[in-house]
């Protein structure tokens, strides 16, 4: 009865699936995913900034470890490896030579930016930076703080 016992707890952990030497970070699943060749999948894995795999929600779950992050996606689309990396020509080539504000999230972030301008040679006297790509928390619009057309930062 032992033996037999002893055999059938055997016989289990053998057959438990082990665990994957380099598992997913995370797993996105029950998705509708578009694939290039329109083949079905509706779960993605992915390691780093690499997609590992796409297929069906149980080979994607095989390479989830305890610290895979898991998505539901509730059926939403999920387009893998989509990287919508175009640039209108025009807007593209002029936001050169603005000032980057994506990251400026009060008046003394953005002061902060465009006195860097002033490195290594100051621009000429009333010239004007263009800045683009604004990013401001709703703390830095309160009254008192918000940018007007007649805001002067930066000054001297």
């Amino acid at each position: 009865m032992r033996l037999g016992s002893a055999l059938a707890v055997l016989a289990a952990v053998g057959c438990a699936p082990a665990a994957p030497a380099n598992p997913a970070d995370l797993i996105v699943v029950n998705a509708r995913v578009f694939t290039p060749d329109s083949s079905p999948a509706d779960a993605v894995a992915i390691r780093g900034n690499r997609i590992l795999l796409v297929g069906g929600r149980k080979e994607v779950e095989a390479l989830a470890g305890k610290a895979t992050r898991r998505i539901d996606a509730a059926g939403a689309s999920v387009t893998p490896g989509f990287n919508d990396a175009h640039v209108h020509f025009l807007e593209g080539s002029l936001s050169l030579g603005q000032v980057d504000l994506l990251d400026a999230e009060t008046l003394p972030d953005i002061e902060k930016k465009i006195r860097a301008l002033r490195r290594p040679t100051p621009p000429p006297p009333g010239c004007w930076a263009e800045a683009g790509s604004m990013g401001l928390s709703p703390e830095a619009c309160r009254p008192g703080h918000s940018l007007t057309r007649w805001s002067r930062i930066a000054r001297p």
